[in-house]
């Protein structure tokens, strides 16, 4: 709930979601106006007809603690096609 959040972020209040939603009833501001609630997300998947013809990479950066405790850091390089979903998955030590 956002109004926990900011009180215990702005101002050092920790109180209960519970609390919170009755403390809101009983003055009268239990619900939001529907035209004002949840929004529905609409996520717009690409679908390509032709596999290889769009291609989403992602890098993402993997750290590690090694044997004698150092660290160790590997990069995580990810391709998905759109057309066929197929996904490819690469670990390396180096930054390509």
């Amino acid at each position: 709930m956002r109004i926990v959040w900011y009180l215990e972020r702005y101002h050092g209040i920790n109180i209960s979601d519970a609390t919170v939603s009755r403390i809101l009833r009983r003055h009268g501001m239990d619900r939001l106006p529907r035209c004002i609630r949840m929004r529905k997300v609409h996520s717009k998947r690409y679908q390509k007809q032709v596999s290889g013809h769009h291609i989403q990479m992602d890098v993402k950066f993997l750290t590690f603690k090694g044997k004698q405790g150092e660290k160790l850091r590997r990069f995580q390089y990810t391709a998905i096609d759109d057309a066929t979903r197929v996904r490819a998955l690469k670990v390396s030590t180096r930054r390509l």
